[in-house]
């Protein structure tokens, strides 16, 4: 048996000799519309961000994250005069004047609103699907904006019930999906750009800084005031002292329903010897004998400092 024999008892027609070819490898490149932002994604201004790979433009609120996504769709069109963009929105926000006004061609830009990750996942797929089989030289960019908007197919179902339970599960299931499609966009050589909001951490100290969606600490989760009393996370307002380890701090922003941001974080159960429990995301911090540690890196018998 040689190697060519090992490839074909694969049955992979994607296989190859790395010598030849290998599928993740960079084909080609598209201009982000901006030099500095060329450089930062490709170390040289006149390339961009790869076009079979998935690029996220990940910021806070009103910072060019859609301005980039649509001056790198002109760019694509530009540069590929056979070749489609297939946008998928979650916010509603796009109008034919605002694609007009920024010179993108409107008879090869496909609008696909979309809800749920599922909706999303199940219409690119069957895209890319069909590029696979058709082998098609058709040049397309996927572009998803936003994915802190999608929702799941269970919070649909809950919301039109009545419920406000969050589904617990979304993190997983956009994880699923852009394992799946990673792999066959880099197969078919689409580009992706996916847009994100990140919002301030709450607390001081270790907690300051950016995440991209989603809280710390699960709704239920106790809170020490700052007058020793307990109370519920969700329960605590704007303006109120909460006992940190840095002293009495000031909370300046909080979490709900309403502006909770997504895909929310994995959740760990901290159990404790004293038959404590703390649930929270997989990059909370304790503090332990020697310094910060994220939850997902806690080991049965390290010792913690809690309240």
């Amino acid at each position: 048996m040689n190697i060519k024999d090992i490839i074909k008892l694969s049955q992979n027609e994607y296989a190859n000799v790395a010598e030849d070819a290998i599928c993740g490898e960079i084909t080609g490149w598209v201009d982000s519309g901006s030099y500095a932002l060329n450089a930062l994604l490709s170390g040289s201004i006149f390339k961009g961000f790869p076009s079979n790979k998935i690029v996220g433009f990940i910021g806070v609120e009103s910072t060019g994250k859609t301005f980039y996504t649509l001056a790198a769709c002109k760019n694509f069109l530009e540069m590929n005069p056979n070749s489609v963009v297939v946008y998928f929105e979650t916010e509603n926000a796009l109008t034919k004047e605002i694609l007009s006004g920024r010179g993108i061609a409107l008879d090869r830009f496909v609008h696909l609103p979309v809800a749920t990750v599922q909706e999303f996942k199940n219409q690119a797929l069957r895209i890319v699907d069909e590029k696979l089989k058709d082998k098609e030289e058709l040049p397309i960019l996927f572009v998803l904006d936003s994915l802190g908007n999608l929702s799941t197919n269970k919070e649909m179902e809950d919301s039109a019930a009545g419920s406000d339970t969050k589904d617990m599960t979304r993190a997983q299931i956009i994880k699923a999906a852009f394992r799946v499609l990673a792999l066959k966009l880099g197969m078919a050589n689409i580009p992706m750009i996916f847009t994100n909001h990140v919002y301030d951490k709450i607390g001081a100290g270790p907690y300051a800084g950016k995440e991209q969606g989603g809280g710390c600490l699960l709704a239920g989760t106790k809170i020490v005031m700052a007058d020793k009393t307990l109370r519920n996370i969700e329960d605590v307002k704007i303006g109120e002292q909460v006992l940190t380890l840095n002293g009495n701090k000031e909370v300046l922003n909080r979490w709900n329903e309403t502006n909770l941001d997504e895909p929310e974080p994995e959740c760990f159960r901290i159990t404790f010897d004293d038959g404590s429990v703390i649930e929270c995301s997989e990059n909370h911090k304790f503090m332990s004998t020697l310094n910060w540690v994220e939850a997902n890196q806690l080991k049965e018998g390290d010792y913690v400092k809690i309240f």
